[in-house]
């Protein structure tokens, strides 16, 4: 009778612990997909960003003061219109 006893105690303790770490391993695997998507949604942010800039500052070098034909020297102007 104490055996059966222990016995089905023992068989309830390691349902118990089976099913914890099921829910464990469920969690952590959510968990590292939530944490790779919001890696990849950075990364595109940080790429998108870099690519704003690097137009910005396409466009500045573009319209600055050093393209405007009246601070080159009159050789310059000639050489390159």
């Amino acid at each position: 009778m104490v055996v059966a006893v222990i016995g089905i105690f023992g068989a309830f303790l390691t349902s118990q612990y089976q099913e914890r770490a099921k829910r464990n391993e469920i969690g952590l695997a959510a968990f590292r997909e939530s944490q790779t998507a919001q890696t990849q949604v950075a990364t595109e942010a940080f790429n998108t960003i870099g690519f704003y800039i690097a137009a910005v500052d396409d466009l500045i070098a573009l319209t600055s003061t050093d393209f405007a034909t009246e601070h080159r020297s009159a050789a310059r102007r000639i050489s390159r219109e």
